[in-house]
């Protein structure tokens, strides 16, 4: 159990770089446990029962790729920017988490937001 006020960051870097393989590779089967749990604990989705049930709920990327925008309970564009600014200047947040844990979801957020504002990546052929 995490003690209060001092809750281990998440590993930013590792998220996006998930995020942004996914969205690559045109393959939500790419996302992996920990994004996965990061993006149902604090971008306003359910979990589908388990990664493989999510991965089939969110096969349409494009689909994906507007939720984590807005989550699943809003259609607005900013929804988990919103949040990812009140995660991080939250005081009561900072109390409970600690400011590194609060900002480590902050950056979670918009880097995996910025991820899929990436412009789509056309298919390459197979060449024979």
């Amino acid at each position: 159990m995490q003690k209060e006020g001092d809750w281990k960051p998440h590993n930013v870097k590792a998220l996006e770089q998930n995020l942004a393989l996914v969205f690559k590779a045109g393959d939500i089967h790419k996302l992996n446990k920990p994004s996965y749990t990061f993006i149902i604990d604090h971008m306003g989705f359910i979990a589908h029962y388990d990664l493989i049930g999510f991965q089939c709920a969110y096969a349409e990327l494009d689909e994906f790729r507007e939720r984590l925008q807005t989550s699943e309970y809003s259609k607005l564009p900013d929804y988990n920017l919103d949040w990812a600014n009140r995660y991080e200047g939250d005081r009561d947040f900072n109390k409970w988490y600690g400011p590194a844990y609060c900002k480590s979801v902050a950056e979670g957020i918009r880097g995996i937001i910025a991820a899929t504002r990436q412009p789509k990546q056309a298919a390459l052929p197979i060449l024979a």
